[in-house]
């Protein structure tokens, strides 16, 4: 099945130890979600559908659990990383 819904991109190569491109995508996902989120429940969310593809790190227990308080539910291994679906 196709994914129709709003997507972002991210590349993490600038840290080589990977805590810190966990950390730096963590950094990040706030300013993501003014951008591409929505209002919902007085909460700035991700809409349903929205798919953030991440290049340069792998999916890990700490990834996932971090990924799951944003609301993402999905995670498909890449070639270059993952993404996570909401």
């Amino acid at each position: 099945m196709p994914i129709t819904g709003k997507r972002a991109a991210l590349l993490l190569t600038r840290h080589k130890i990977l805590e810190d491109r966990l950390s730096s995508l963590l950094g990040v996902m706030p300013d993501l979600e003014i951008h591409h989120g929505s209002v919902k429940n007085n909460e700035l969310v991700f809409p349903k559908g929205f798919v953030l593809g991440v290049v340069a790190l792998t999916i890990s227990d700490d990834v996932v659990s971090a990924l799951r308080n944003f609301g993402f539910t999905s995670f498909i291994e890449t070639e270059e990383g993952f993404e996570a679906c909401k």
